[in-house]
């Protein structure tokens, strides 16, 4: 076996293990996103209620055309980076 095909051997047995570690990563990354999610949600709901809003005018501004509009441009940036 030349030196070059024991190279490309250990590579090619360390491919699985990177794969794995890449789904990992992966997998991390999800879950972080979401955490990171329900912290800003929370955030804004104790921001809110700290200003005297109750749950139901919460919910209303929440609702609001002009929030989904700037929940939709931030997902759009958020899938351009990615």
């Amino acid at each position: 076996m030349t030196r070059k095909e024991s190279a490309l051997d250990a590579l090619n047995k360390k491919i699985p293990k990177f794969e794995e570690k890449i789904n990992q990563d992966k997998q991390l990354l999800e879950q972080l996103e979401e955490k990171r999610e329900t912290l800003e949600v929370e955030m804004l709901r104790t921001f809110l209620h700290e200003n005297g809003l109750t749950t139901e005018e919460i919910i209303a501004r929440l609702t609001t055309p002009a929030v989904s509009e700037q929940k939709n441009f931030m997902e759009d940036r958020k899938n351009e980076e990615r």
